[in-house]
This record gives C-alpha cells, structure tokens and sequence, in this order.
C-alpha cells in the first residue's frame, strides 16, 4: 500500500488496457455503435492521472466519469471487495485484497471538529487525532472503530453501538 498514491478512484471493473491506454469500451449492436471511454492515457504528457486527464478533456475525449474517490486508507479497505478495482492518481491500476487480520477496536469520540471540510477527532485512550473527510452520520454517533495493527492505528468508521459484533476485521 506504501507505492499506492491517494486519492484513488474506484473502478466498477477491470479496464481494457492497449498501448498505454486504460479504457472501457461496449457496443449497442441496434444502432451499430461502438463506445470508448477513456480512464488515463499513459502516452499523455503529465505525471499525475488528473494531469492526463485535463489534456484529453480539452482534445475532446470521451473520458469515464468516476463515481467515487477515495482519499483515505480507512476508506479504501472498507469500500474494498473482490470484484473492485482502482485507479490511484499516479495511473496504476490495482486490486486490493483484503488478507490482513486487525484488531477493531470501539472507542468514545472524546473531541470533534470541522476543519475546512474534514473532520479532525479524538478518541478515547489513542494518543493521536484522526482525520475523516466524513463527520458522524448522526447525533447518536458518538464512537469510532479503529483498526489496530501493533502501534499503528486506522480509522474506519463512526457507530453508534457501544460494542461490536467483530473482534477482528479482514483488511
């Protein structure tokens, strides 16, 4: 995960891939039309996948619209299953496979804050704040869950249940 760089976009499935171009293609065999829509070119002049992006749109390219980005590793393992894949904003396309076990962990939110845009939060006994482009979704919504790795700690969600069914989560 360390060579993956965020944000990444999600992917409803394996891309065609031709000489250095992602794509999705489909045909409608009753109007005899053939659709490309491109997700990077890799030819393209730039070093980011926003980058190439810009340079085809103003060509006239007919681009994939993404539906979803993902700016947080928390995020990225929860969204996660086994027919996804994404694209990271350097152009690497990957797949990732959920084979780590982790402690989760259920903890008071002790302190929360809106920061132009992101929820910056305490929580209850981890000696580190937390950053979430996501507040909790409602009022009763007073606990987090952390995955736990040894000293290593990522948020994963907001809850409202004072205990969780999972001891540990496969990410």
């Amino acid at each position: 995960m360390s060579q993956v760089s965020f944000p990444v976009y999600r992917l409803p499935s394996k891309p065609s891939e031709d000489g250095g171009i992602i794509f999705y293609a489909s045909e409608d065999e009753d109007k005899d039309i053939y659709r490309v829509r491109i997700v990077d070119d890799l030819n393209e002049k730039g070093k980011t996948l926003a980058a190439r992006r810009l340079r085809l749109l103003s060509a006239g390219k007919n681009l994939y619209q993404f539906k979803l980005s993902v700016f947080f590793i928390g995020d990225l393992i929860r969204l996660s299953n086994s027919s996804v894949y994404w694209i990271d904003s350097n152009g690497k396309l990957f797949k990732y496979t959920k084979n780590k076990h982790y402690r989760l962990l259920n903890r008071k939110v002790t302190m929360i804050r809106n920061f132009n845009g992101y929820w910056i939060f305490e929580v209850e006994g981890l000696p580190m704040r937390f950053k979430s482009m996501y507040g909790p979704p409602g009022a009763s919504y007073t606990r987090a869950l952390v995955l736990e790795d040894k000293q290593n700690f990522i948020f994963y969600g907001f809850t409202d249940q004072e205990e969780t069914t999972a001891r540990h989560r496969k990410v």
